[in-house]
């Protein structure tokens, strides 16, 4: 009678044990195909980022060297046209919000690179000619 008992309470304890496995299981993959997710949102929004800057700088240096002439609000303005038209026909989805910061970091950008390339260019022609006769 003791054994049948014993049976019975390892039956019920078994499944009782495979039930809560098996929800287990399903938050895991529930969990797991959240993270995925939010991982591929997250990178979406990197690579469409990375889209919006680039599109800024060719939008700045298509003022800086079209508008020479022009004050640098103008030619502000003039690249945030740029910008949207450049987003618009690549299908990027621009806000009114992020366009001043991004064209604000791409002058600041194409800034820098032009220091580093001047300051490049200026180590070269430091640098002693060669003795070629010899």
């Amino acid at each position: 009678m003791d054994l049948i008992f014993t049976q019975q309470v390892l039956e019920v304890l078994t499944g009782a044990v495979i039930e809560l496995l098996t929800i287990a299981v399903g938050f895991i993959i529930a969990w797991a195909g959240l993270a995925a997710r939010q991982y591929i949102k997250d990178k979406d929004n990197a690579l469409k980022l990375s889209e919006k800057e680039h599109y800024a700088k060719l939008a700045v240096q298509a003022v800086e060297s079209a508008l020479k002439n022009f004050n640098s609000e103008e030619k502000f303005e003039a690249a945030k046209a740029s910008l949207v038209k450049l987003a618009n026909a690549n299908n990027i989805p621009i806000k009114e919000s992020e366009l001043d910061s991004l064209i604000d970091s791409a002058v600041l950008d194409l800034k820098a690179e032009g220091k580093e390339i001047k300051k490049t260019y200026d180590e070269q022609l430091e640098l002693p000619l060669e003795d070629t006769e010899g």
